[in-house]
């Protein structure tokens, strides 16, 4: 079995937990900040699918595991917060691990953004 059918087989793991947890209307979003003086950020990239976190309501932070290969890399690479729901979370850049031989998902730790910004 290769790296790509590890992936997939994590991606739907992760789908078919995150149904039985989470909204079916959640998502999450890649933010970077913007270059518009009326929003704080804009969107990077949206991750429908292949995605799971792990909360923590006390420290309010997650890691967020994607079963995305490659595809994420670029958008990775400009984002610097997330959105759940309403939610954003600053990502803290040195606790992000990218898929690397067989630990096959993002891992990327974030923590709670301090206001409620104006997304574009």
């Amino acid at each position: 079995m290769g790296n790509e059918d590890i992936i997939a087989k994590a991606g739907r793991a992760f789908d078919k937990v995150r149904r039985r947890l989470f909204s079916p209307n959640t998502e999450v979003l890649l933010l970077r900040p913007s270059t518009d003086a009326e929003r704080d950020f804009e969107v990077v990239h949206q991750i429908s699918t292949k995605w799971f976190f792990e909360y923590s309501e006390f420290r309010q932070n997650f890691l967020l595991e994607v079963a995305l290969g490659d595809e994420l890399t670029d958008p990775m690479n400009e984002a610097t917060h997330i959105q759940v729901d309403d939610d954003v979370y600053e990502i803290d850049a040195n606790d992000t691990i990218q898929p690397k031989g067989t630990d096959v998902t993002w891992k990327i730790f974030c923590k709670r953004h301090g206001k409620a910004p104006a997304i574009l």
